[in-house]
């Protein structure tokens, strides 16, 4: 089961958007290829000054200190939201799922040129 909730009382840059599009893409496929989840909720909301997405499942989850979390899927969600000077937090414990947080700045993407 799939959860998708949206909540956009501020405009959303296209280079943001294009960025959370990417970062759900790679969760997705990731939860989809690891995780043998059952249930996935994904969460966007804007403040004026901020867009931020949550993504949790219920899968099998990982400890934070193993090798496969360096992946190029993680490290490309990082790259991404470090363009834009945001925050990306991972949570996960084994048996426990995962949780991603991703922060992005509003004002900043604003000023910049698309």
């Amino acid at each position: 089961m799939t959860s998708t909730t949206i909540n956009l009382s501020t405009p959303v840059p296209p280079q943001v958007v294009k960025t959370l599009y990417r970062i759900v893409q790679e969760a997705l496929t990731n939860i989809y290829k690891h995780a043998q989840a059952t249930e996935v909720k994904v969460q966007v909301s804007t403040t004026p000054d901020n867009v931020r997405l949550c993504i949790e499942d219920d899968g099998k989850g990982f400890r934070l200190d193993q090798q496969h979390i360096t992946g190029f899927g993680l490290q490309g969600m990082r790259e991404r939201v470090a363009a834009l000077d945001g925050e990306l937090q991972l949570e996960a414990e084994p048996k426990a799922g995962c949780h991603i947080t991703v922060d992005l700045p509003l004002r900043t993407a604003l000023q910049t040129p698309s």
